[in-house]
C-alpha cells in the first residue's frame, strides 16, 4: 500500500502593487536625502577656492548638516505621531529644498554653513518621516522588502555623491552651486508624487499639550555636544570651543531629565529606556520518555491529560 504524501501548502506573498506609486515618492527622498550627504565631499576645493571664509569652515561645510539632523530628528518624529506624517513629510522635503537653494546662493563660506544646516534640519524630517509612513502604509510582513529597497536606495546615492560631486565642478558652465541646486528637483518631485498619491488614514486619539520645553532642551543638548566632540582635536588651541558647549549641553541633559519626566506627550518618553524587552525562551532538549502511571488505564486518553495539564518549565531570559 502506498502512503500519499501530504501536499505542502503554497503561501501567496502579497504583492506590493497598489502601493508602489506612492513608495516611488519616499524612494525619491530617501535618494535625495542620501546624496546631499555626500555629493559636497569632492566639491569643498573648488567652494573654498570661490568663496571668501577661513579655512577652518571647509568641515563644517561636511558636518553642518549633521547636528540639525540629530538635533530634529525626534522633534520631527513627535510631529508625525501628533499630527498627519504626510503633510510633516511634505514640510521636511520643502525645508530641505529651501536649505538647498540658500546654499547655493551663499555669498560666503558662513551662509553656505547655515544652509548646511538648514539642509541638515530637513534631512532629520525626511529620515524619520519616512520610516513613519512606511510603518502606516506597508503590513509588518513586508516591512522587510520596502526597507531593503529604502536601504539599497540610501546606499547608492552615498556612493554616487562624491562621483558626482567631481563631475559637477570638473564640468565646463558648471560650477559648486550645482551640488546644491540638483538636489531641489528631486526634493520638489518626492513633494509631488507624495501629494499625488499618498493616502493615510489617521485614528483620532487625544490630544495632549505639546513638550515644547522638551524639545528645545534636547535640541540644545545634541547641537551642543556634537559641537563639543567635533571641537575635540583642537582642544589645545580653542579649549573654550570645547568647554562652552559641553557645558551647555550638560546642563541642558540635565533640564531635559526633569522637564520629560512630567510632561504629559513627552518628546523622548524616558519609561522607553527602563521597559524591559520580553524574549522568548529557547526550548529544552527533549528528555527521554517516562511512563505514565496510567498507562494501565483502559482509557489511553488520560496518560494525555495527565501530562498536558502538569506545568512546563521554562528557561529565564
Amino acid at each position: 500500500m502506498t502512503a500519499v504524501k501530504p501536499q505542502a501548502e503554497h503561501t501567496t506573498r502579497p504583492s506590493l502593487r497598489p502601493i508602489v506609486a506612492p513608495l516611488s515618492g519616499l524612494l525619491i527622498a530617501q535618494f535625495v536625502a542620501g546624496l546631499s550627504a555626500t555629493i559636497v565631499a569632492t566639491s569643498i576645493p573648488s567652494i573654498m577656492q570661490n568663496l571668501p571664509g577661513p579655512t577652518s569652515h571647509s568641515r563644517w561645510i561636511v558636518a553642518a548638516t549633521i547636528p540639525g539632523n540629530t538635533a530634529t530628528t525626534p522633534i520631527w518624529g513627535k510631529l508625525g505621531d501628533r499630527f498627519n506624517p504626510k503633510v510633516i513629510l511634505q514640510a521636511g522635503l520643502m525645508f530641505f529644498a529651501v536649505g538647498s537653494l540658500v546654499a547655493a546662493l551663499s555669498l560666503n563660506t558662513t551662509q553656505l554653513i547655515v544652509g548646511r544646516a538648514l539642509q541638515g534640519i530637513g534631512l532629520g524630517g525626511i529620515l524619520s518621516l519616512v520610516v513613519i509612513v512606511i510603518a502606516a502604509l506597508v503590513e509588518p510582513r513586508q516591512r522587510g522588502r520596502v526597507n531593503a529597497w529604502l536601504s539599497s536606495m540610501q546606499t547608492t546615492a552615498t556612493l554616487r555623491g562624491p562621483v558626482i560631486g567631481g563631475l559637477i565642478v570638473q564640468t565646463p558652465g558648471l560650477g559648486w552651486q550645482w551640488c546644491f541646486l540638483l538636489s531641489i528637483p528631486g526634493a520638489l518631485a518626492a513633494v509631488i508624487v507624495i501629494a499625488a498619491t499618498l493616502r493615510i488614514v489617521r485614528t483620532p486619539h487625544e490630544r495632549m499639550r505639546a513638550d515644547f520645553a522638551g524639545a528645545g532642551l534636547i535640541a540644545l543638548d545634541v547641537t551642543s555636544s556634537l559641537i563639543c566632540i567635533s571641537a575635540l582635536p583642537h582642544a589645545a588651541t580653542s579649549v573654550w570651543l570645547v568647554a562652552v558647549p559641553g557645558a551647555v549641553g550638560l546642563i541642558a541633559l540635565t533640564v531635559a531629565v526633569f522637564v520629560e519626566l512630567r510632561a504629559d506627550d513627552p518628546i523622548l518618553p524616558l519609561r522607553l529606556l527602563a521597559a524591559r524587552i520580553p524574549c522568548s525562551a529557547s526550548p529544552r532538549p527533549s528528555s527521554p520518555a517516562r511512563p505514565c502511571s496510567a498507562a494501565r488505564s483502559s482509557s489511553p486518553s488520560t496518560c494525555n491529560s495527565a501530562s498536558a495539564s502538569r506545568p512546563q518549565p521554562r528557561e529565564p531570559c
